[in-house]
Order: C-alpha cells, then sequence, then structure tokens
C-alpha cells in the first residue's frame, strides 16, 4: 500500500489512492497476524509498528444534513417562536424583527442551497421572481407556486452562477417584513439581509448585511429556546450551513442528477457524489 506515485492507471476499479484510515486498519489486521505468530512462538523479535496518527474527529460530518422530522420541527417552532416575547431565560425581547427576518432567512437557505456568506452579499437586484401554477393531487384546485431565479455575487467563493428554486415565496415575505418595517418596499441595489438599525444603537452599520456572527448568535438562542419549550435537542450538532446540506440531499432525493445539483450549489461533482453515496446508505436502512 502507498499514497506517494499512486497509478490510478494500475488500479482501474480504485483510481484513488487508499486514506490513512484504510492503511490504518491493515496495519491493524497485520499486527493481529504478528501477535498470533509471536504468541505461538513463530519468532521471537518483537516488531515495532507504525500506526497512523489519525484525527478521528475529522470523520464526523461537520454540517450536517437535517433529517425531515428535525427540520419539520424546525419549522413548526418558528411559527411560535417569532411570537414570543421573552427569551427561555425569562428576559423581555427588546425588538423581535431579526427574529421574523431569521426564520425566513433558515427557510430560505434550506430552499435555495446557498452559502451563508452568498445569501448575505445577495442584493434585491439580484432576484427574479417567477410564478408557477399546478394542480393540487389533493384538493384538484389550481396552486401558484413562486420560483426565485437567483444571481449569486461573483464575489463568492465559486463566483457568478444562477440558482433556480422554490425559494421565492420566502423572499417575498421577507420582502414584505422590510416594506412594514422601513415604509417601502426595498430598492434593487439595497441587501436582501439589511440591517435596519435599532433605538439603542449608534446605527452605525445601516443599510449594511447583517452579519454571519449575528445570525448565529439567533441560531443558538433559537436552540436554546426550542430545547426549553419543547424540550426537544437534536441528536445532530446542526448549524445554519446544515440548512445548505438537506437543499442537496432533498435534490438528491428527488431524483435530480447529481452533475445539475453540483451546478446549482456551486459544488465539485467529487463532493456531490459524497452526498449521493450518502444517500444510497440512508434509502437502504429499511433493507
Amino acid at each position: 500500500r502507498r499514497t506517494k506515485n499512486w497509478d490510478k492507471t494500475k488500479h482501474i476499479n480504485n483510481p484513488k489512492p487508499p486514506s490513512d484510515l484504510t492503511i490504518n486498519t491493515e496495519l491493524k489486521d497485520m499486527k493481529g497476524f504478528f501477535t498470533w505468530c509471536s504468541e505461538n512462538g513463530r519468532f521471537t523479535k518483537e516488531i515495532q509498528y507504525p500506526y497512523l496518527k489519525i484525527d478521528w474527529k475529522k470523520s464526523e460530518e461537520k454540517n450536517p444534513s437535517f433529517s425531515d422530522e428535525d427540520w419539520r420541527n424546525v419549522v413548526m417552532y418558528l411559527r411560535t417562536w417569532t411570537r414570543k416575547t421573552t427569551t427561555s431565560a425569562g428576559k423581555q425581547r427588546k425588538n423581535n424583527f431579526y427574529r421574523l427576518v431569521f426564520a425566513e432567512f433558515l427557510k430560505i437557505l434550506a430552499n435555495s442551497g446557498m452559502r451563508v456568506h452568498e445569501s448575505l452579499l445577495l442584493k434585491w437586484g439580484d432576484i427574479v421572481f417567477r410564478k408557477k401554477y399546478e394542480i393540487s393531487n389533493s384538493t384538484g384546485k389550481k396552486r401558484e407556486r413562486v420560483i426565485a431565479h437567483i444571481d449569486i455575487p461573483p464575489n463568492t467563493k465559486t463566483g457568478r452562477r444562477l440558482i433556480i428554486c422554490p425559494a421565492g415565496i420566502y423572499l417575498q415575505r421577507l420582502k414584505k417584513l422590510y416594506r412594514d418595517n422601513d415604509g417601502r418596499l426595498p430598492k434593487n441595489d439595497e441587501y436582501v439581509f439589511r440591517n435596519v438599525g435599532t433605538k439603542t444603537s449608534k446605527n452605525a452599520h445601516i443599510g449594511q448585511p447583517l452579519s454571519d456572527s449575528f445570525l448565529r448568535r439567533i441560531w443558538y438562542e433559537f436552540l436554546d429556546d426550542i430545547k426549553a419549550d419543547k424540550d426537544i435537542e437534536f441528536e445532530e450538532r446542526y448549524t445554519l450551513h446544515s440548512c445548505r446540506a438537506y437543499f442537496i440531499n432533498k435534490r438528491l432525493e428527488f431524483g435530480v442528477a447529481p452533475a445539475l445539483v453540483a451546478e446549482l450549489v456551486g459544488h465539485s461533482i467529487n463532493t456531490m457524489e459524497r452526498h449521493y453515496k450518502r444517500i444510497r446508505l440512508k434509502q437502504i436502512e429499511p433493507e
């Protein structure tokens, strides 16, 4: 086994070199054999085996996708949480506007697959809404859906790309929130997630995009509240990035080609294949 100078032409079925984890497993197997040899007197000299140091924490998924049940719990509790006037610690909330914005922010991420920093650089002029009508299978009535064409700004991790997604309804709700707060509709050159200032601050950041650290603080507050109010504590360590992972997983479950999903979210095809393998493993779980 080796990782350097790996010749993939000689390993057609396994073009990638073995990982440290694979090699370490094989070393353990061989050490077991040599231990048996030693115990049975096959040789007298002890062999010192060079174990590789592996950081097992790296094997844990950093931003796991929401399960359908956990995402349903998040969406259901958001309705109650945005109406609350106190925190889980019993403190009075001074301003509920940003929590309303945050509720739409989560749903927009989960329905568009955007990275957090991409969404914060987004301006209203980057979004085009398209209405689509479909017949409901349950009622037979015509139902309107709002599809969003989102043009990701070029100064992001993967540069400019187009996302076509069902996040339109949540973006329209967000626009209404800002209209009700400002007394006017947002302008095309204004950020989608914009700082509107507060009565207590110096308002130095009015008009600038909200920061990811600010939104993470609200996420942690949300986790504390759902645990205190509903006694729900998620087994997975979900983050804001889990919304993106959920979007990817659902598209793959719906049967969208991995290459197309990679194009939508700005991933490499290799990364998308790893997502696809996880989906396949989950699908065979009942078996």
